[in-house]
């Protein structure tokens, strides 16, 4: 890995933030620290947003950031330019862009935003191609060093899914995302580890040079061993009466409602098959953009929407040692059945 000048600026404030003020972590939501100009909001124990204090700047930095069709009509104002920053004790975890757009937060990746100090080998590091790494190594302020990337990503899926975009709303574009975010799934359970966070905010996207859309799991690095004590999940996408242990199955479940929030635009942990039909195939066909492409058959829909009620429902968790399709590798393999025996044969 090659060596390089780590650049200033947020960077320093968000380490000069965590040094100067321990007691971030134990601050209430909504507390403000100030380091020179800029101000530090918590969001919880472990990140706070860093609010860019030259608004009129960061207006065209970010414009390009916008959807085609919001710049055509208009309508959106950046309203709030920050950096979330994630953190741990005193080293950073990531730092991602984020805009305020009318009331809606897109999250955007710009090169040299994720950082890792390498003092910490018990973080993992997995290489795959649906999943964002930390790829070079830096000299941070301060003193520091670690890892960064230096990609830059469309946005995250959970800003995708809230655009009216034929882009981030087409059928085959999804599938895209969902069959990558699997793949990559599989490739961090084969390893031996549990993600602990799966859901849209942690799947990035980036497109590719024929148009289409390719995914990327992201936080990877807080990924721990299967079996460890669990330490971070996101509420509604932990199953109930998990415990506090690691499992995949905890990955199986958040992965199920990602796709129903996906396909059905419903993250609750309620079965679809309780919907009527009506309900059911109005709330598919709703939720994605079929431009060029049939519309999958009722049949279809209620196969798939059968499938990740059936993850739901068993909390990932195989009911038997031959109850292959509830292993993550399983799962992945009937997701892929299910899409090719759908009219788009050609994925």
């Amino acid at each position: 890995m090659s060596e390089i000048s780590f650049s200033t600026g947020f960077e320093r404030v968000a380490l000069e933030a965590i040094d100067r003020y321990p007691e971030l972590n134990t601050s209430a939501s909504g507390t403000v620290f100030c380091v020179g100009k800029h101000k530090i909001r918590v969001l919880s124990k472990d990140s706070f947003l860093l609010h860019a204090n030259n608004q009129k700047k960061y207006d065209e930095v970010f414009r390009e950031y916008l959807p085609e069709s919001a710049i055509a009509s208009g309508t959106y104002k950046i309203s709030q330019v920050a950096y979330l920053v994630n953190y741990c004790s005193d080293y950073i975890l990531s730092i991602a862009s984020v805009v305020f757009i009318k009331e809606r937060k897109y999250r955007r990746i710009e090169g040299e935003r994720f950082l890792l100090r390498h003092e910490h080998p018990d973080k993992p590091l997995f290489i795959h191609s649906n999943i964002q790494s930390l790829e070079k190594f830096v000299n941070l302020p301060l003193g520091r060093r670690g890892y960064i990337i230096e990609e830059r990503a469309l946005c995250d899926f959970g800003s995708g899914l809230l655009e009216f975009d034929p882009f981030y709303k087409s059928f085959k574009n999804k599938w895209h995302v969902i069959r990558d975010c699997l793949h990559a799934l599989v490739f961090i359970h084969r390893s031996g580890y549990v993600h602990q966070d799966i859901k849209p905010e942690n799947v990035l996207l980036f497109k590719k040079e024929d148009g289409g859309v390719f995914a990327k799991l992201c936080d990877c690095e807080d990924a721990i061993k299967e079996g460890d004590p669990r330490t971070v999940m996101t509420p509604g996408y932990l199953p109930p009466l998990s415990g506090d242990i690691a499992k995949g199955s905890h990955d199986r479940y958040a992965m199920a409602i990602l796709m129903k929030k996906c396909f059905f635009n419903d993250e609750s942990s309620s079965f679809l098959i309780t919907k009527t039909q009506h309900e059911l195939v109005t709330a598919f066909q709703e939720c994605s953009f079929f431009e060029g492409i049939p519309i999958p058959s009722e049949e279809w829909i209620y196969r798939l929407a059968r499938l990740i009620d059936n993850m739901i429902i068993e909390r990932g968790e195989p009911k038997s040692i031959g109850d292959f399709y509830m292993t993550t590798e399983g799962f992945k393999d009937e997701v892929e059945t299910i899409f090719k025996d759908c009219s788009l044969a050609s994925f």
